[in-house]
């Protein structure tokens, strides 16, 4: 069964990082997958126009007593450090994500390998932020400068 429509033309390419099961990887190593796949999408040999794609939620615990709480503190530091540091974010520990904004948090890896795969320098175009439902929920985008 194809992936998308017949009459879909672009190519997708669909990467998953694991966020569910031990072993986890660590956020050093997302950063280093994303930055690969930057590194293959700059040495392909046509000039194409790519979109890389991050998912995931941010601040969001799904159980326990912290059901539904949201960190709007770490979630907006969270996406300064992506825009202006990226690469300080590979010192965190999955547990580090866990504790700052939630046990379910740990996806913002999947944001972080995303960021990796860009090309320097590049800068958040735009975001919006929602702090409320179940999450922490984000739109951003960035743009090689």
């Amino acid at each position: 069964m194809p992936m998308v429509d017949e009459g879909w033309r672009v190519p997708v390419v669909p990467m998953t990082i694991n966020v569910v099961l031990d072993p986890l990887p660590t956020p050093a190593r997302c950063w280093t997958l994303g930055a690969a796949v930057g590194a293959a999408i700059e040495s392909y040999p046509e000039d194409l126009r790519v979109a890389v794609i991050g998912t995931g939620g941010l601040s969001h615990q799904l159980t326990g007593p912290d059901f539904g709480k949201v960190f709007a503190h770490w979630d907006r530091e969270f996406l300064t450090l992506l825009d202006h540091a990226p690469q300080s974010l590979v010192r965190y520990t999955m547990a580090d994500f866990a504790r700052l904004g939630g046990e379910h948090s740990i996806e913002v890896v999947q944001w972080l390998a995303m960021r990796a795969a860009l090309p320097e320098p590049s800068r958040m175009e735009f975001k919006y932020y929602y702090p409320f439902g179940l999450m922490g929920y984000a739109v951003a985008a960035f743009r090689p400068s």
